[in-house]
């Protein structure tokens, strides 16, 4: 059973990291690694909450000691989206699911994690597309509406200028003013 789980463990394409219920890191995968830029050995044994920035790094572990007092579940079995903090400080977007479970007696956390970098960055371009279809299409809307008056006015002096011919025919019915 062993062999089948570091084999899964390992070939995730997402990131799993296994904690204690203090957020001391206790096994992480490959991939996981490659998302925060570290080596394995960097991050065995130390806390879950140096690959966090703030507010996640302060809030972590009081979410985790919620659920086991409440158990009212703030991370466990939900999905949630956060900040990941690399070895080189930049941050990047990744969802996390945490599960818990329990083995010799200790409270282990299992998350898994998903890189959302392309995600967001596919969002963004999305939405300038339609910030920029939007702009657009404010813009032809304000070059009709000005046509619109300038055809109504246009209209309104070709009414005027009607008038006045037709006043003219009436008063003055042999040409001559």
């Amino acid at each position: 059973m062993q062999t089948r789980y570091k084999s899964i463990f390992e070939t995730s394409l997402n990131g799993i990291i296994l904690i204690t219920e203090p957020g001391i890191i206790e096994d992480i995968n490959n991939s996981a690694l490659k998302l925060f830029g570290y080596e394995k050995h960097e991050l065995m044994g130390q806390n879950i909450k140096m690959l966090l920035p703030e507010p996640h790094r302060s809030n972590h572990i009081g979410h985790l000691l919620k659920n086991k007092e409440t158990k009212e579940a703030k991370e466990i079995g939900i999905g949630r989206q956060l900040d990941g903090l690399k070895k080189d400080k930049t941050l990047f977007p990744f969802q996390l699911a945490v599960s818990e479970f329990e083995s010799s007696g200790q409270v282990f956390y299992a998350g898994a994690l998903r890189d959302l970098t392309e995600k967001k960055m596919q969002e963004n371009i999305i939405n300038g597309y339609a910030e920029e279809l939007e702009k657009r299409v404010l813009d032809r809307t304000k070059e009709l509406k000005q046509e619109i008056r300038l055809r109504e006015s246009t209209q309104k002096a070709l009414m005027d200028l009607t008038r006045i011919y037709q006043a003219a025919a009436q008063n003055f019915p042999n040409g001559s003013i």
